[in-house]
């Protein structure tokens, strides 16, 4: 009950195992200013913890893929 009270009208009643779910929570986070900068603190502080040089960085994401601009922009 709780879940449904808290959850945004455009993903209410969606399964979360959904991808289309997973674009909808994206494009929430990015309209909200108050969402997008918890989540850019965030991906700026994973994005810092790695290593500078060559090599392969894999990103396994999940959620609306906001982090790969933070992740890969910084490679």
């Amino acid at each position: 009950m709780l879940r449904t009270l808290l959850a945004h009208p455009l993903a209410r009643g969606l399964d979360v195992n959904d991808p289309y779910t997973s674009y909808l929570q994206g494009r929430i986070i990015s309209q909200r200013p108050f969402l997008r900068k918890i989540f850019e603190e965030w991906y700026l502080a994973v994005a810092s913890c790695i290593p500078p040089g060559e090599g392969l960085t894999v990103e396994i994401g999940s959620g609306g893929g906001l982090g790969t601009a933070y992740l890969f922009e910084r490679l």
